[in-house]
């Protein structure tokens, strides 16, 4: 099942499969119009966009809708599990977060992790930056910088 959510930074792809969420992506016009979205949704897809719309109004703090990582290894998941602990409005580093997940020295791969984040917003990915710049973001840095300022503005009102 995929649905397409509008939020105010571009068109995000929701797809899921036995009522858990496994993908959570930016779009672009020229692939939303390829997509056939589903005409229904199931409970933990509705409770998604709820929580989408929830976030984007500075509401929602964390995800509670179920989802599930396929296919990953298991450095893969200690680095989404460390970054599910990095609470709203703060920020990480990639060092930071791979030693927080157990793996000394492995910024790198941390990084490489993070690129491939099935699950933009919901795992955090955002909120990781690198020790003297932005950092990267598979979403792209305008989504980054929007993102990471709608947590900063919410936690100082």
């Amino acid at each position: 099942m995929q649905t397409i959510y509008q939020s105010p930074i571009g068109k995000i792809i929701l797809k899921s499969s036995f009522g858990k969420l496994n993908e959570l992506r930016f779009i672009d016009e020229l692939e939303c119009s390829m997509l056939k979205a589903s005409k229904s949704c199931d409970s933990n897809t509705l409770l998604a966009l709820k929580e989408l719309d929830l976030y984007f109004n500075g509401r929602l703090k964390f995800f509670k809708c179920e989802f599930e990582i396929l296919n990953a290894s298991a450095f893969v998941m200690a680095i989404y599990q460390a970054l599910l602990k990095v609470k709203y409005g703060q920020s990480t580093t990639y060092s930071a977060l791979s030693q927080n997940a157990g793996y000394l020295r492995a910024q790198r791969a941390c990084g490489n992790a993070l690129n491939k984040n099935p699950l933009a917003i919901i795992i955090p990915c955002h909120r990781v930056l690198a020790k003297s710049s932005f950092g990267g973001y598979a979403q792209g840095l305008q989504r980054k910088k929007f993102l990471l300022e709608l947590e900063k503005s919410k936690i100082l009102q």
